[in-house]
């Protein structure tokens, strides 16, 4: 006698619930909380990581459109509480036949990056988390080079910048 399919659904259900009373999680990890916000935890010592971004940008009105954008990031722990994160990133382009755009086809190089980040205070033991960001942003101008320095203190979630 064949199981049915709902039959087959509802014991997939029951065990997905029986399984994860038994499940045990180490901690939250606040470092990617959501995609547009980073919280303050940075890791262990030791710890590793390599991240891949891709952004795709597609479909304009009356002709071909295509932009893809590539982010890399290598991001270590040398000692507690500090991390560094090294990245570059390449940009690909496909237009033709879009008013107000030139024809172009290329893959070009963005850049370099890096990030050092310090946690001040640990979310674990204190009575919130605190992390200092350092990312050194190069701009060059044709009258005369200049070096800013972009300076984020991250509190579990909640962020504050100053340049």
């Amino acid at each position: 006698m064949p199981i049915s399919a709902k039959t087959f659904q509802a014991a997939v259900v029951c065990l997905s619930a029986l399984l994860a009373g038994g499940v045990h999680a180490e901690g939250i990890d606040t470092e990617h909380v959501f995609g547009f916000m980073i919280g303050s935890d940075v890791g262990t010592v030791g710890e590793r990581e390599f991240q891949s971004e891709t952004t795709g940008r597609f479909a304009k009105n009356g002709g071909n459109y295509r932009a893809v954008g590539q982010q890399l990031e290598l991001e270590f722990l040398p000692a507690q509480n500090f991390r560094i994160e090294m990245g570059t990133s390449f940009a690909a382009h496909d237009i033709s036949g879009v008013m107000g755009f030139d024809d172009r086809r290329q893959l070009s190089w963005q850049g370099v990056s890096v990030d050092f980040r310090y946690r001040f205070l640990d979310k674990d033991t204190g009575p919130f988390g605190l992390t200092l960001a350092m990312k050194p942003t190069p701009t060059v101008s044709m009258r005369r080079p200049r070096q800013r320095c972009e300076i984020t203190a991250r509190n579990s979630g909640w962020r504050s910048t100053g340049k």
